[in-house]
């Protein structure tokens, strides 16, 4: 995300990184991916390789594992390790579920008005880590946020 939250635009992530595109399939190899239907469908590669690919939407004739709610996904999803991997409708309704929030900074500064952003949460229940500068590229911060809750579970 931007320093001031932007996460997408026009159903597409507004820039390229292959330092931070590579940390996120490092870091999603071989777990689950639940994402809403605009992400699935900005998706250069569908499914994504290696990952159990989930689409959260009331559309059945995706063909993708799909569900009409996150309730109905998580029961399915079949690794231990999920991930929420957008958009921001997801990502609200998720940080019920989650116990780590992943944030990468980007530089970009992103002014169009139709520009989505990542969802106003309540952070006072989440620990940060300290931003951490990517090695392979300087440009880019990583970010964790530690829940400090018990979390939802289904």
């Amino acid at each position: 995300m931007t320093a001031d939250g932007v996460i997408g635009l026009n159903n597409t992530i507004p820039w390229h990184y292959s330092a931070d595109l590579q940390r996120f399939k490092r870091l999603t190899l071989n777990s689950t991916v639940i994402m809403g239907r605009k992400t699935w469908e900005s998706l250069p590669i569908q499914p994504l390789p290696a990952r159990q690919n989930i689409v959260i939407t009331r559309n059945r004739a995706l063909e993708v594992e799909n569900y009409p709610s996150l309730d109905l996904a998580l029961e399915q999803a079949r690794h231990e390790q999920v991930w929420f991997i957008g958009g921001a409708e997801l990502y609200l309704e998720a940080v019920q579920y989650s116990e780590l929030i992943e944030v990468t900074y980007v530089p970009d500064k992103i002014s169009d008005i139709s520009s989505v952003r990542f969802p106003i949460i309540d952070w006072s229940s989440w620990e940060a880590g300290s931003k951490i500068q990517f090695v392979d590229d300087p440009r880019l911060y990583h970010q964790q946020f530690k829940s400090t809750k018990a979390r939802k579970t289904t």
